[in-house]
């Protein structure tokens, strides 16, 4: 008898909606929109700096984002659900402003 092997497809924990990859964003204000599981917290860095806190709205996580300079960021999210801590990056662009 042949084995059946069990396909489980991975549950993709977190996921960066906006900006979308590469996009350029003209706006002195942005907001950054993040899809998950069912979480507690949401937490995001830009280019690197500290961690901070997303707010929950509309079963979204919202960060907004002001006084960037011109040119490319580094955008990074994280997610902790049942103990197990999950990623997603994503590199944008700020227009230089008119």
């Amino acid at each position: 008898m042949a084995k059946i092997e069990k396909k489980t497809k991975a549950v993709k924990k977190i996921g960066i909606d906006y900006p979308k990859t590469n996009e350029i964003v003209s706006s002195e204000h942005y907001a950054v929109r993040i899809s998950t599981a069912p979480c507690d917290k949401v937490e995001i860095s830009i280019d690197g700096g500290a961690w901070e806190t997303c707010s929950n709205s509309s079963g979204f996580w919202w960060f907004h984002l002001g006084g960037l300079a011109a040119g490319t960021h580094r955008l990074a999210a994280r997610v902790k659900i049942a103990g197990e801590t999950s990623f997603a990056m994503r590199k944008f662009e700020v227009s230089k402003p008119a």
